[in-house]
């Protein structure tokens, strides 16, 4: 990854819905949507200190192995694409809602490189294609 060599214009993506991996189990329409932060897959609350809540869920479906769940968001979230870094800073679909650090104007990476890189923000997808859909904290 290098960094930028001449100006970029992208557009903040906006949504207060995603779609996003989910856990094998049943889902209901309505009930609470977390991420579990152990696995990285949304999940339907259930007694753990590793859930994060985020919003409900549009539709009722039994999520198949690998399967992807619909949420509807607490908030509207703000946030970029970015490069996804290489090799063992690679950022994963595991990684779902985990800060990343900027490696340079453009690319991402999962580790603050020893305390030497700042936080970018906050993992919302990993595309192969896209790159690290990030939110940017205020």
């Amino acid at each position: 990854m290098t960094a930028l060599a001449d100006k970029r214009f992208q557009r903040p993506f906006k949504f207060s819905a995603i779609e996003l991996p989910g856990k094998t189990e049943q889902v209901w329409q309505g009930g609470r949507a977390c991420v579990d932060t152990t696995a990285g897959l949304v999940a339907k609350g259930f007694a753990s200190a590793t859930l994060i809540p985020i919003g409900v869920f549009t539709e009722s479906q039994s999520t198949p192995s690998g399967g992807t769940v619909h949420v509807a968001l607490d908030r509207e979230v703000i946030a970029r694409w970015y490069v996804n870094s290489a090799s063992t800073d690679q950022i994963t679909a595991a990684d779902l809602l985990k800060d990343v650090y900027a490696v340079d104007d453009q690319t991402v990476a999962k580790t603050s490189g020893s305390s030497t890189r700042s936080i970018a923000g906050r993992v919302w997808k990993v595309d192969s294609v896209k790159g690290v859909l990030v939110e940017t904290r205020p």
